[in-house]
């Protein structure tokens, strides 16, 4: 990865290209176990999915699945909860579904690569 981004910035390939670098079964790998060691991973989302809903999927799947949510621009809508503040006062708390949790991730990690 960090080797086609180098080529990237040396004006080889185009920008588009990069998106590839998104649902590379590395990458989708890194990712699930990213959101494994996440406080939130069980949170249900609107769809009622969690982290449990994904290991049913092999990462081979995933990354198709990533894959098409990306390229398509599939999201989900987003489940709004409100917490109690100290104050007494309610702040809104929005929870993704995991699929949208997991291609955020994705999409996070190859921007930390972009980075660095």
């Amino acid at each position: 990865m960090k080797e086609r981004f180098e080529s990237y910035k040396e004006n080889k390939i185009n920008l588009y290209e990069l998106h590839e670098m998104v649902y590379e079964e590395n990458n989708v790998a890194l990712a699930l176990r990213k959101l494994n060691q996440s406080k939130g991973k069980m949170a249900v989302g609107q769809d009622g999915t969690n982290f449990e809903t994904l290991e049913k999927y092999s990462i081979n799947e995933l990354s198709e699945i990533v894959r098409d949510r990306l390229i398509n621009q599939k999201m989900d809508y987003v489940k709004r909860i409100y917490i109690l503040k100290d104050n007494g006062k309610k702040r809104p708390l929005g929870i993704c579904s995991i699929w949208d949790k997991l291609v955020e991730k994705c999409i996070q990690l190859v921007l930390v690569v972009c980075k660095a």
